[in-house]
């Protein structure tokens, strides 16, 4: 239904930008532990617990519509040493040189 590949980390907060391709039309939460490539876990050092373990999956995620087929750019945050909350999505938004997630 769909596959996501890594694509390249951005800044010093290692927000990393994956490409996710989808074959038909899903609404789907991030719940697979593989969404994240395991050398960028256990390489980089995080301070927020909660973006790894969060409510919906090993990291803090909204709901992701896929409006259609085709690649879509996606931005998950992977901060490490910054004050940033992960549970806050204030805090999140407040970056605004990265959105949360991109289409």
């Amino acid at each position: 239904m769909y596959a996501i590949y890594i694509g390249h980390l951005i800044g010093n907060n290692w927000r990393v930008k994956y490409y996710l391709h989808v074959s038909e039309e899903f609404t789907d939460t991030f719940e697979d532990k593989l969404w994240i490539d395991a050398y960028t876990i256990e390489t980089h050092d995080h301070d927020n617990e909660y973006m790894w373990e969060g409510i919906n999956g090993p990291y803090y995620s909204r709901w992701f519509p896929a409006p259609n087929k085709g690649y879509h750019d996606i931005t998950v945050y992977t901060d490490y040493g910054t004050d940033i909350t992960e549970t806050n999505e204030v805090n999140n938004d407040e970056t605004e040189d990265f959105y949360f997630w991109w289409l």
